[in-house]
């Protein structure tokens, strides 16, 4: 969790390293993310691309697609501020 109440969420493609050598990663294709959460997320931001992504909330759990998963990507997934 970030100082002011964000969360990272990192994905890495570990399938290109081997011992000590590094080749290019398997591309890992229709990933699903589903994590339980306790509070409804204001907006889910891809870093890499630095843009907003899309989600779904439901049931208390937030829902992230990714088409595709390459070496790495984060996301900041940010909250509305609690009254």
């Amino acid at each position: 969790r970030q100082p002011e109440g964000s969360f990272l969420l990192h994905l890495i493609n570990g399938s290109g390293c081997f011992d000590k050598s590094y080749f290019k990663p398997i591309k890992i294709e229709r990933l699903h993310i589903c994590l339980r959460l306790e509070q409804e997320p204001l907006r889910v931001t891809d870093l890499c691309a630095q843009q907003s992504y899309p989600f779904h909330w439901e049931n208390e759990k937030l829902f992230l697609d990714l088409q595709n998963l390459e070496a790495f990507c984060c996301f900041k997934i940010e909250f509305h501020e609690k009254e």
